[in-house]
């Protein structure tokens, strides 16, 4: 599915499961071959040091799962009418142009959106607890990156 060595992804997998950031929740027999189902059991979140403490793969296949899993879930909410159907829902896309500076700010600025959304995540927890009750689950993309055509 990466694209990636089956031993570079095992190497990986255990690191993860090691950090307890992924868990083993099923093993599916396919013919003579067990597949293992993984989940996530926390999501990452790097900053500017983490993400430069990584190599250039480990960054590439951090970005591959992060975004394979973001777009399929945005996708599965879409075939399931779950978009249009959402009076809440804000949908956006826009190239900007930005010099270093305003790059800069740009990274501040989904930070701090970032830090305020898990926020909003913990203050809903007592309330759900209250209520005993589950809540919906909700998909949040926030993604800011450099173009890869473009002239600017």
């Amino acid at each position: 599915m990466l694209g990636q060595p089956l031993g570079d992804l095992h190497y990986h997998l255990r690191q993860l499961l090691e950090d307890r950031a992924i868990r083993v929740v099923d093993q599916i027999q396919k013919r003579n071959l067990a597949q293992t189902v993984y989940a996530y059991a926390k999501l990452p979140v790097y900053d500017h040091d983490d993400w430069w403490s990584l190599s250039p793969f480990e960054r590439q296949v951090t970005s591959a799962v992060t975004i394979r899993a973001g777009m399929a879930e945005s996708l599965a909410a879409l075939w399931a009418g779950k978009l249009h159907s959402d009076p809440r829902l804000i949908l956006t896309w826009k190239p900007i142009v930005l010099d270093p500076v305003g790059r800069r700010h740009l990274n501040e600025e989904q930070r701090r959106c970032w830090n305020r959304i898990c926020e909003i995540e913990r203050e809903a927890t007592p309330r759900l607890e209250a209520a005993q009750e589950g809540g919906r689950m909700h998909v949040v993309n926030l993604l800011g990156f450099r173009r890869s055509s473009s002239s600017a």
